[in-house]
């Protein structure tokens, strides 16, 4: 197996080289998180697919008031602006420090679009139940820890470059389905505009 150490916004791999890009716990930590979305969509063959997970957005944005499982919880700031923020975590008699960067869903979504990717699965775990051994880690059954994403590169550039007939009618989602090769779902007849 061919393993690299590489600078995420400027990788040393082929144009569309690759079928699956991971980003495990990484992007929210990258200043230039939309230019590494971007070189990871340069790297992908068109259908290739990235999994990402991060810290999700509203965890970084606040934080609950006590340790008790119904603590509130508590945003202090602007959820919308983007912030640095760092995390002490002491473990096993080890210390360490992890700087990150707070930004909104918005940002990760515009970052996807942009380097033209098309979200396919979304989902925000929290503490199962078998892990919230202790009263503390109760409150993150109620909020989401990280943010799971699945997406395929479906165009390079921007979305406003793909060819969709946007149309009066409203069915710019059903044409866009349908030019990338997505069934609908079952329980509609026909999507709409949002």
């Amino acid at each position: 197996m061919d393993m690299r150490v590489a600078d995420a916004a400027a990788l040393p791999l082929e144009d569309a080289s690759a079928d699956l890009a991971i980003a495990f716990m990484s992007l929210h930590d990258i200043d230039a998180m939309p230019v590494a979305v971007h070189e990871i969509a340069r790297v992908l063959e068109r259908g290739g697919r990235l999994c990402l997970a991060i810290v999700h957005p509203i965890n970084s944005a606040g934080r609950f008031e006590t340790e008790q499982g119904d603590a509130p919880f508590v945003i202090k700031g602007d959820y919308l602006r983007p912030f640095s923020y760092s995390d002490k975590i002491d473990r096993d008699g080890l210390s360490m420090t992890f700087h990150s960067q707070h930004r909104p869903l918005e940002a990760y979504f515009l970052a996807l679009e942009e380097a033209g990717f098309l979200v396919e699965t979304l989902r925000e775990p929290g503490v199962p139940s078998h892990a919230a051994d202790l009263e503390r880690r109760h409150r993150w059954q109620r909020l989401p820890l990280f943010l799971h994403i699945r997406a395929r590169i479906v165009s390079r550039g921007s979305p406003m470059d793909w060819k969709l007939d946007r149309g009066a009618n409203g069915d710019y989602i059903a044409r866009a389905m349908a030019q990338l090769a997505i069934p609908a779902p079952a329980d509609r007849a026909h999507a709409t505009s949002v």
